[in-house]
């Protein structure tokens, strides 16, 4: 899978059936902690001119279901891999995903199960949160 830089992060897409399944890793860097936060942000669309609106109002649609589930977990495994590999791998690594409701919580944590993510309270949220730490 090829990462794309796009300068808040990196991306990967795919087009699965009639759908464009979307997934940035969008970079923060906590300073007082030396750690990089990647953020998980999954995106379905089916037109690209109403994919920046559908982002905005946080519409999405998951007709394809587990297909589109499957493509995420298979970019953040080998996202996993990629920042071990690149210049990342001196800072501390979080990879943080949220989500907008419990029940999609609840079906993320299921598909990430075995990925050593451990449920946290981060910046007030609920987050399955996967560790890389340096310092310790």
């Amino acid at each position: 899978m090829d990462f794309i830089n796009c300068g808040s992060g990196y991306y990967v897409k795919e087009k699965i059936n009639k759908y464009t399944i979307f997934v940035l890793f969008q970079k923060e860097y906590i300073k007082k902690h030396e750690r990089l936060e990647w953020y998980v942000v999954l995106w379905v669309y089916r037109k690209r001119k109403k994919a920046d609106s559908m982002m905005f109002n946080k519409e999405t649609t998951f007709e394809n279901g587990i297909l589109n589930l499957l493509f995420a977990k298979k970019a953040i495994i080998e996202f996993i891999e990629f920042i071990k590999k690149e210049r990342f791998s001196r800072y501390n690594n979080w990879i943080i995903i949220q989500a907008t409701d419990e029940r999609r919580f609840s079906v993320y944590k299921r598909g990430v199960k075995g990925l050593n993510f451990i449920t946290e309270f981060h910046n007030g949220a609920k987050s399955l949160i996967w560790k890389e730490e340096k310092n310790e």
